[in-house]
């Protein structure tokens, strides 16, 4: 069984299943355990996070073992089974950098009711510019939220970042660039500053970060905040 991160905020008397569920997929050479801070701030009364460990971070990922598209089989069945477990919860997809590209994957062989991908990138290997997961316009058509980072750099090159992904999104997708973020500025306080030697990010990351919680918990609930709300100017396009 692949290990996971439960974040489930509900009163221990709770008799009912949530009412949504989001499952999300790390990024390249990170744990789920990177992102508590987001992640718990997802969770909530009505909804639980889980996030799998798909692999353990080393030379073999770093060798491009096991690939995203790999990865995503193993997700698939993962979603598979916890639609299962809690249903009729809406399932909701998200992950960060290539756990995005893994998420738009699995979004293709699962259809769930939405997805948020944050600064995804895409490409067939570590170091692979050639598209994978958005080689073609998406295979599903859920509710779609791409969060680009205005500062993603070398750990997000333009070939394969945020913009490939709204463009191949579906129908009335939306896409957001974080201006002032960097692409490593998501995660927690020790993880960030490992990955922000390879990526570097803005002078304010907390504000960053707290920008996407903001923007993922609006359009959980179905709405984006007006710019004027956010602690970080952003675009919408």
């Amino acid at each position: 069984m692949v290990e996971r991160l439960v974040i489930d905020r509900r009163p221990a008397s709770a008799v009912r299943q949530p009412d949504r569920l989001v499952v999300f997929f790390h990024g390249f050479m990170t744990t789920p355990t990177a992102y508590r801070t987001v992640l718990g701030a997802l969770a909530d009364e009505r909804t639980v996070v889980v996030a799998p460990r798909m692999y353990r971070p080393g030379p073999a990922a770093l060798a491009g073992h096991p690939t995203a598209t790999q990865e995503a089989a193993v997700g698939a069945s993962i979603v598979d089974e916890l639609r299962r477990s809690y249903s009729p919860a809406e399932l909701w997809l998200a992950g960060h950098s290539r756990g995005g590209q893994v998420a738009w994957i699995v979004a293709g062989d699962t259809t769930p009711d939405g997805l948020i991908v944050v600064d995804p990138v895409d490409g067939g290997g570590p170091k692979s510019t050639r598209l994978n997961a958005t080689a073609a316009r998406a295979r599903f058509g859920s509710r779609t939220l791409v969060i680009g980072a205005g500062g993603g750099g070398r750990c997000a090159p333009e070939p394969v970042n945020h913009n490939v992904f709204a463009a191949a999104a579906p129908l009335g997708a939306t896409h957001v660039v974080v201006r002032e973020m960097g692409h490593a500025d998501l995660l927690d306080d020790r993880p960030r500053r490992l990955a922000r030697l390879l990526c570097p990010g803005h002078d304010h990351p907390d504000l960053a970060r707290l920008t996407v919680v903001e923007l993922m918990r609006a359009f959980l609930d179905g709405a984006l905040p007006p710019s004027a709300t956010t602690p970080v100017a952003f675009d919408v396009r």
